[in-house]
Protein backbone atom coordinates (compact mmCIF):
# COMPACT_ATOMS: atom_id res chain seq x y z
CA UNK A 1 0.00 0.00 0.00
CA UNK A 2 2.79 2.38 0.82
CA UNK A 3 4.63 1.52 -2.40
CA UNK A 4 1.55 2.29 -4.48
CA UNK A 5 1.16 5.74 -2.86
CA UNK A 6 4.82 6.59 -3.54
CA UNK A 7 4.47 5.52 -7.20
CA UNK A 8 1.39 7.73 -7.65
CA UNK A 9 3.16 10.76 -6.16
CA UNK A 10 6.20 10.20 -8.31
CA UNK A 11 4.02 9.99 -11.43
CA UNK A 12 2.31 13.24 -10.58
CA UNK A 13 5.65 15.00 -10.20
CA UNK A 14 6.90 13.66 -13.52
CA UNK A 15 3.69 14.75 -15.25
CA UNK A 16 4.05 18.27 -13.80
CA UNK A 17 7.64 18.53 -15.01
CA UNK A 18 6.62 17.43 -18.49
CA UNK A 19 3.90 20.05 -18.59
CA UNK A 20 6.39 22.79 -17.56
CA UNK A 21 8.84 21.74 -20.26
CA UNK A 22 6.09 21.70 -22.89
CA UNK A 23 4.89 25.14 -21.80
CA UNK A 24 8.44 26.56 -21.94
CA UNK A 25 8.96 25.17 -25.42
CA UNK A 26 5.63 26.62 -26.60
CA UNK A 27 6.44 30.08 -25.25
CA UNK A 28 9.88 30.05 -26.89
CA UNK A 29 8.32 29.03 -30.20
CA UNK A 30 5.72 31.81 -29.99
CA UNK A 31 8.44 34.39 -29.26
CA UNK A 32 10.54 33.21 -32.20
CA UNK A 33 7.50 33.36 -34.45
CA UNK A 34 6.70 36.92 -33.35
CA UNK A 35 10.30 38.05 -34.03
CA UNK A 36 10.24 36.51 -37.47
CA UNK A 37 6.92 38.22 -38.23
CA UNK A 38 8.35 41.63 -37.14
CA UNK A 39 11.45 41.13 -39.27
CA UNK A 40 9.29 40.19 -42.25
CA UNK A 41 7.20 43.35 -41.76
CA UNK A 42 10.38 45.47 -41.63
CA UNK A 43 11.73 43.92 -44.82
CA UNK A 44 8.45 44.56 -46.60
CA UNK A 45 8.52 48.20 -45.50
CA UNK A 46 12.07 48.55 -46.77
CA UNK A 47 11.08 46.99 -50.08
CA UNK A 48 8.19 49.45 -50.37
CA UNK A 49 10.50 52.46 -49.77
CA UNK A 50 13.19 51.29 -52.19
CA UNK A 51 13.34 53.35 -55.44
CA UNK A 52 13.47 51.92 -58.91
CA UNK A 53 16.95 50.85 -59.84
CA UNK A 54 18.56 50.31 -63.20
CA UNK A 55 19.14 46.67 -63.99
CA UNK A 56 17.76 43.76 -61.96
CA UNK A 57 15.29 44.48 -59.17
CA UNK A 58 16.41 43.94 -55.58
CA UNK A 59 15.03 40.72 -54.20
CA UNK A 60 12.97 40.84 -51.02
CA UNK A 61 15.15 40.36 -48.00
CA UNK A 62 18.33 41.74 -49.64
CA UNK A 63 19.99 44.50 -47.64
CA UNK A 64 19.64 48.08 -48.93
CA UNK A 65 22.69 49.23 -50.88
CA UNK A 66 23.65 52.38 -52.82
CA UNK A 67 21.82 52.34 -56.15
CA UNK A 68 21.42 54.72 -59.13
CA UNK A 69 18.03 56.42 -58.84
CA UNK A 70 16.15 57.35 -61.97
CA UNK A 71 15.32 61.07 -62.05
CA UNK A 72 13.07 63.01 -64.36
CA UNK A 73 14.62 65.85 -66.42
CA UNK A 74 12.99 68.42 -64.13
CA UNK A 75 14.41 66.72 -61.03
CA UNK A 76 17.84 66.24 -62.60
CA UNK A 77 18.06 69.97 -63.43
CA UNK A 78 18.05 70.76 -59.71
CA UNK A 79 21.33 68.91 -59.10
CA UNK A 80 24.87 69.57 -60.25
CA UNK A 81 28.25 67.99 -59.59
CA UNK A 82 30.91 70.49 -58.51
CA UNK A 83 34.32 70.31 -56.84
CA UNK A 84 34.43 70.45 -53.07
CA UNK A 85 34.94 74.05 -51.90
CA UNK A 86 34.41 76.26 -48.88
CA UNK A 87 31.18 78.22 -48.82
CA UNK A 88 29.98 80.98 -46.54
CA UNK A 89 26.48 80.57 -45.16
CA UNK A 90 24.99 83.95 -44.25
CA UNK A 91 22.70 84.06 -41.25
CA UNK A 92 19.54 85.96 -42.18
CA UNK A 93 16.87 87.43 -39.96
CA UNK A 94 13.63 89.17 -40.89
CA UNK A 95 12.75 92.51 -39.35
CA UNK A 96 10.73 95.64 -40.03
CA UNK A 97 12.57 98.50 -41.75
CA UNK A 98 12.10 101.67 -43.77
CA UNK A 99 13.92 103.24 -46.72
CA UNK A 100 15.09 106.80 -46.08
CA UNK A 101 17.19 109.36 -47.91
CA UNK A 102 20.89 109.50 -47.12
CA UNK A 103 20.97 112.16 -44.42
CA UNK A 104 24.64 112.83 -45.14
CA UNK A 105 23.67 113.85 -48.67
CA UNK A 106 20.49 115.81 -47.84
CA UNK A 107 20.16 119.47 -46.93
CA UNK A 108 17.30 121.66 -45.76
CA UNK A 109 17.35 124.91 -47.72
CA UNK A 110 16.64 127.85 -45.41
CA UNK A 111 16.67 131.51 -46.31
CA UNK A 112 19.82 133.25 -45.02
CA UNK A 113 17.74 136.27 -44.00
CA UNK A 114 14.15 136.74 -42.99
CA UNK A 115 11.61 137.85 -45.50
CA UNK A 116 8.38 137.04 -47.30
CA UNK A 117 8.40 134.43 -50.06
CA UNK A 118 7.58 135.98 -53.43
CA UNK A 119 7.93 133.12 -55.89
CA UNK A 120 8.76 129.40 -55.94
CA UNK A 121 10.59 127.85 -58.90
CA UNK A 122 10.67 124.10 -58.11
CA UNK A 123 8.18 121.43 -57.17
CA UNK A 124 8.58 118.22 -55.18
CA UNK A 125 10.29 115.58 -57.30
CA UNK A 126 12.10 118.03 -59.59
CA UNK A 127 15.81 117.64 -60.29
CA UNK A 128 17.83 120.76 -59.53
CA UNK A 129 21.42 121.84 -60.15
CA UNK A 130 23.82 123.33 -57.68
CA UNK A 131 23.28 127.10 -57.62
CA UNK A 132 19.87 126.91 -59.31
CA UNK A 133 17.41 129.41 -57.73
CA UNK A 134 14.69 127.69 -55.70
CA UNK A 135 12.66 130.66 -54.44
CA UNK A 136 12.83 134.41 -53.91
CA UNK A 137 12.00 136.50 -50.87
CA UNK A 138 11.39 140.18 -50.24
CA UNK A 139 14.21 140.85 -47.77
CA UNK A 140 14.25 144.04 -45.67
CA UNK A 141 17.87 143.25 -44.71
CA UNK A 142 18.90 143.32 -48.37
CA UNK A 143 17.01 146.58 -48.78
CA UNK A 144 18.92 148.09 -45.87
CA UNK A 145 22.28 146.83 -47.18
CA UNK A 146 21.68 148.31 -50.63
CA UNK A 147 20.59 151.62 -49.11
CA UNK A 148 23.80 151.71 -47.08
CA UNK A 149 25.76 150.93 -50.25
CA UNK A 150 24.23 153.88 -52.14
CA UNK A 151 24.84 156.19 -49.19
CA UNK A 152 28.46 155.07 -48.88
CA UNK A 153 28.97 155.52 -52.62
CA UNK A 154 27.61 159.10 -52.41
CA UNK A 155 29.90 159.93 -49.51
CA UNK A 156 32.87 158.48 -51.37
CA UNK A 157 32.18 160.63 -54.44
CA UNK A 158 31.80 163.74 -52.30
CA UNK A 159 35.02 163.16 -50.37
CA UNK A 160 36.89 162.33 -53.57
CA UNK A 161 35.87 165.63 -55.17
CA UNK A 162 36.70 167.48 -51.95
CA UNK A 163 40.17 165.93 -51.96
CA UNK A 164 40.73 167.01 -55.57
CA UNK A 165 39.73 170.60 -54.76
CA UNK A 166 41.94 170.57 -51.68
CA UNK A 167 44.92 169.49 -53.80
CA UNK A 168 44.29 172.29 -56.27
CA UNK A 169 43.98 174.92 -53.53
CA UNK A 170 47.07 173.65 -51.79
CA UNK A 171 49.11 174.06 -54.97
CA UNK A 172 48.26 177.80 -55.05
CA UNK A 173 48.68 178.09 -51.28
CA UNK A 174 44.92 178.46 -50.86
CA UNK A 175 44.66 176.12 -47.85
CA UNK A 176 46.95 174.85 -45.17
CA UNK A 177 48.59 171.43 -45.09
CA UNK A 178 46.31 170.23 -42.31
CA UNK A 179 43.23 170.95 -44.44
CA UNK A 180 44.65 168.83 -47.25
CA UNK A 181 45.45 166.03 -44.82
CA UNK A 182 41.92 166.18 -43.41
CA UNK A 183 40.41 165.92 -46.88
CA UNK A 184 42.62 162.89 -47.66
CA UNK A 185 41.63 161.26 -44.39
CA UNK A 186 37.94 161.78 -45.08
CA UNK A 187 38.31 160.31 -48.56
CA UNK A 188 40.11 157.21 -47.22
CA UNK A 189 37.42 156.68 -44.56
CA UNK A 190 34.69 156.97 -47.18
CA UNK A 191 36.54 154.46 -49.37
CA UNK A 192 36.66 151.95 -46.49
CA UNK A 193 32.95 152.39 -45.77
CA UNK A 194 32.14 151.85 -49.46
CA UNK A 195 34.15 148.63 -49.60
CA UNK A 196 32.43 147.35 -46.46
CA UNK A 197 29.04 148.21 -47.94
CA UNK A 198 29.88 146.33 -51.15
CA UNK A 199 30.89 143.26 -49.13
CA UNK A 200 27.69 143.49 -47.11
CA UNK A 201 25.64 143.38 -50.31
CA UNK A 202 27.82 140.58 -51.71
CA UNK A 203 26.84 138.40 -48.72
CA UNK A 204 23.30 138.34 -50.10
CA UNK A 205 24.54 136.59 -53.23
CA UNK A 206 24.96 139.68 -55.39
CA UNK A 207 27.87 139.68 -57.82
CA UNK A 208 30.19 142.59 -58.51
CA UNK A 209 28.31 143.18 -61.75
CA UNK A 210 25.02 143.37 -59.84
CA UNK A 211 26.56 145.81 -57.35
CA UNK A 212 27.93 148.04 -60.12
CA UNK A 213 24.50 148.04 -61.75
CA UNK A 214 22.88 149.11 -58.48
CA UNK A 215 25.38 151.97 -58.16
CA UNK A 216 25.05 153.08 -61.78
CA UNK A 217 21.25 152.95 -61.88
CA UNK A 218 20.82 153.98 -58.22
CA UNK A 219 18.10 151.36 -58.01
CA UNK A 220 17.39 149.29 -54.93
CA UNK A 221 16.29 145.69 -55.48
CA UNK A 222 15.04 143.92 -52.35
CA UNK A 223 14.39 140.58 -54.09
CA UNK A 224 16.74 137.92 -52.70
CA UNK A 225 17.18 134.67 -54.66
CA UNK A 226 17.90 131.55 -52.60
CA UNK A 227 19.84 128.92 -54.64
CA UNK A 228 20.19 125.18 -54.13
CA UNK A 229 23.42 124.37 -52.26
CA UNK A 230 23.75 120.91 -53.88
CA UNK A 231 22.61 119.06 -56.97
CA UNK A 232 19.83 116.54 -56.36
CA UNK A 233 16.09 116.06 -56.20
CA UNK A 234 13.48 118.09 -54.35
CA UNK A 235 12.26 115.67 -51.66
CA UNK A 236 10.15 118.12 -49.65
CA UNK A 237 8.49 121.48 -50.31
CA UNK A 238 6.94 123.41 -47.44
CA UNK A 239 7.10 126.97 -48.76
CA UNK A 240 4.30 128.99 -50.31
CA UNK A 241 4.07 132.51 -51.76
CA UNK A 242 3.40 135.08 -49.05
CA UNK A 243 4.85 132.91 -46.25
CA UNK A 244 7.19 134.72 -43.85
CA UNK A 245 10.39 132.68 -43.42
CA UNK A 246 13.32 133.09 -41.07
CA UNK A 247 16.78 131.49 -40.98
CA UNK A 248 16.68 128.07 -39.26
CA UNK A 249 12.94 128.24 -38.62
CA UNK A 250 11.36 124.82 -39.28
CA UNK A 251 10.04 123.65 -41.60
CA UNK A 252 12.50 124.58 -44.30
CA UNK A 253 10.92 125.84 -47.54
CA UNK A 254 12.76 123.12 -49.50
CA UNK A 255 14.72 119.92 -48.86
CA UNK A 256 17.18 118.74 -51.52
CA UNK A 257 18.62 115.21 -51.45
CA UNK A 258 21.10 113.32 -53.57
CA UNK A 259 19.12 110.15 -54.32
CA UNK A 260 22.06 108.23 -55.79
CA UNK A 261 22.22 106.37 -52.46
CA UNK A 262 19.68 105.73 -49.70
CA UNK A 263 19.64 104.44 -46.13
CA UNK A 264 17.91 101.30 -44.85
CA UNK A 265 16.72 101.87 -41.28
CA UNK A 266 15.96 98.51 -39.66
CA UNK A 267 14.34 97.85 -36.27
CA UNK A 268 16.56 94.96 -35.17
CA UNK A 269 15.40 92.85 -32.24
CA UNK A 270 17.74 92.92 -29.26
CA UNK A 271 18.33 89.18 -29.47
CA UNK A 272 19.63 89.57 -33.06
CA UNK A 273 22.02 92.47 -32.35
CA UNK A 274 25.07 90.16 -31.76
CA UNK A 275 24.60 88.82 -35.30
Amino acid sequence: MTIEKKSAALGAIVAALVLLVVAAIYLAWERTRANESAMETTRRAEDARAAKVTGAQRKPGDPLTAQSVELSPQEFAKYAVKPVADREFVIQRETVGTIDFNQEMSVQVFTPFQGKILELFARAGDDVRKGQPLFTIDSPDLLQAESTLLSAAGTYRTTTKALERAKQLYEVQGIAQKDLDQAASDQQAADGVLKAARNAVRIFGKTDQDIDQILSERRIDSVLRVPSPIAGKITARNGAPGLLVQPGNLPAPYTVSDVSSKWLLASVAEIDIPL
